[in-house]
Parts: structure tokens; C-alpha cells; sequence
């Protein structure tokens, strides 16, 4: 239970303050970086704590036209709020969102079989599903295995209701090794 006292301990709520001039001055820095190619902003956990919309709507008025979340509920969250950008949904989905995920556009992360609820789905909805295809090189999180993916790969893209639209991985800290998986 909490008392008028016990809240009155410490004074204040944190808070947290995003200087938006400073947000477009890293974007900025990390498109000279790669050669101004396009940028896919994670803004997973409500833009890590700054508001996904917010930071959503922000970072269109820069010229970001893709997007990553953790969660279905969070690129639901940005379509009904009016992003239009492109979202990849890197998190897990159930056959019901799946559904959903087809309905507003969204690109799926997929490396298992889970990629036939998608399948299922587009066909339900007369659409494609869009994917990115997880290969796991190495870190043995989550992923298709990388000497596996040549074939996962060649299954996807045999789905006509499935359009890959990326492929991506997170490499891990040994060159020779990373090397190996390119």
C-alpha cells in the first residue's frame, strides 16, 4: 500500500526529454555513414522508452520510410496513428495476427514453418504476406541456422502468397567466421 507519505519520498517522477534536433543530427551521421542508403529505424519497447508514435511521426518528417518493432500490438499501434512507412515486425505472431499483419502490410520476420500462417492468411485476405527471413549466423538466438537457410529461403520464395522482401542477420564477433557465413 502505498501512503501519502511513502509517495511523497524522492520528490519527483523521472522523466526523460528528447531533443529532436539531436535525434535528425544522428540520423543524419549514420546516412553519411552508409553512403545515404536507406535507414531501418528500430523503434521496438515504444521507441525504447521515448513514445513510438511520437518518435514514428518524428523521424517521417525525416525522410525515415522504414520501420522495426518487437511486436505486432506496436505496428498495429503506428498504422492506426497514420505511419505509412514501411514496418517489420521482428517479434513473434500468433495465426490471428497473422491475419492482421497481412491486412495492414506489415512484413513478418520469419525462419520456421511459422511462415505458413502467413501463407494462410494472405490467401484468406486475397494478398500477399511480406517477409524478412532471419538467418541466425551463429549467436544461436533466433533464426533460421545459416546452413540451413539456402533452403528455407528457396521454400519461402516457392509460396506465391509470400513476397520476401529482405533477408537479415546479426553477425557474430569473430571476422573469420563472419567471413565464412558471407
Amino acid at each position: 500500500m502505498v501512503t501519502k507519505r511513502a509517495a511523497s519520498v524522492g520528490g519527483f517522477d523521472p522523466w526523460l526529454e528528447i531533443n529532436l534536433e539531436h535525434l535528425a543530427w544522428n540520423l543524419s551521421e549514420v546516412r553519411r555513414r552508409v553512403s545515404n542508403r536507406p535507414v531501418m529505424v528500430v523503434i521496438k519497447a515504444n521507441a525504447y522508452g521515448h513514445g513510438l508514435v511520437g518518435v514514428a511521426r518524428f523521424l517521417e518528417t525525416q525522410n525515415v520510410r522504414h520501420f522495426a518493432v518487437g511486436k505486432v500490438q506496436e505496428a498495429v499501434s503506428l498504422r492506426e496513428n497514420g505511419i505509412t512507412s514501411t514496418i517489420l515486425n521482428f517479434g513473434p505472431f500468433s495465426q490471428e495476427e497473422a491475419v492482421e499483419l497481412v491486412r495492414i502490410e506489415v512484413s513478418q520476420s520469419v525462419y520456421t514453418d511459422a511462415v505458413d500462417m502467413l501463407k494462410l492468411a494472405a490467401r484468406r485476405l486475397n494478398k500477399r504476406a511480406k517477409v524478412h527471413i532471419k538467418v541466425d549466423t551463429g549467436l544461436g538466438r533466433v533464426g533460421v541456422p545459416y546452413y540451413e537457410a539456402g533452403a528455407f529461403i528457396e521454400r519461402v520464395a516457392s509460396i506465391p502468397e509470400v513476397l520476401i522482401e529482405g533477408i537479415f542477420t546479426t553477425f557474430t564477433e569473430d571476422p573469420e567466421f563472419d567471413r565464412l557465413q558471407l
